[in-house]
């Protein structure tokens, strides 16, 4: 068995997550008026991520974005840009 570090074995777990329904906040963008906004994951693109807002619909762009949602319980900072294709891309790419 190969032992891998806890961060490592984090991004492999999120990686396979689906992100829609999560709640997340932007804590990092290239747009700094970006960086506060809160919403749900209703969509993911291969490069984009749309956020349900106070009823509004917006699209951003996965490669320009840090955000925190919860992992088990716990704030999670990630980098959107790592999370790079759809869920069934990623996951076929793992088997």
């Amino acid at each position: 068995m190969v032992k891998i570090s806890r961060k490592k074995e984090i991004e492999f777990d999120i990686s396979l997550l689906s992100l829609i329904g999560n709640k997340i906040k932007i804590i990092g963008s290239k747009n700094t008026n970006q960086i506060g906004k809160k919403g749900i994951i209703i969509f993911e693109s291969a490069n984009f991520l749309k956020l349900e807002e106070n009823g509004k619909i917006t699209s951003y762009l996965k490669k320009d974005l840090i955000f925190e949602m919860l992992y088990k319980g716990k704030p999670l900072n990630i980098d959107a840009g790592l999370l790079f294709s759809t869920l069934q891309t990623r996951i076929k790419k793992i088997k």
